[in-house]
């Protein structure tokens, strides 16, 4: 059987799901994150700390399903809809 993982980067905690081509659930992993305020009116998140949750949930996920990594056909990943990663 093949099997889709959907990855969800959110605002305080990234969720990792694999579900069966059925749409049947396997398994669900949630990691949350903080949110750092430095000064009044200022939100900000370390990258790699996104990247940390996610690995967390993908292994998690994963171990939780029983699905081998190579049953794994698709991805889909959504995040933040307002964040800004800005570089250099």
């Amino acid at each position: 059987m093949s099997y889709l993982m959907g990855i969800d980067l959110g605002t305080s905690s990234v969720k990792t799901m694999i579900m069966d081509e059925n749409g049947t659930v396997k398994s669900l992993s949630s990691e949350p994150y903080p949110i750092e305020i430095p000064l009044e009116g200022h939100a900000e998140q370390n990258p790699h700390t996104w990247w940390k949750a996610t690995v967390i949930t993908i292994r998690d996920s994963i171990r939780r399903s029983g699905v081998l990594p190579s049953e794994i056909k698709g991805i889909g990943l959504s995040g933040q809809m307002h964040g800004l990663v800005m570089l250099d």
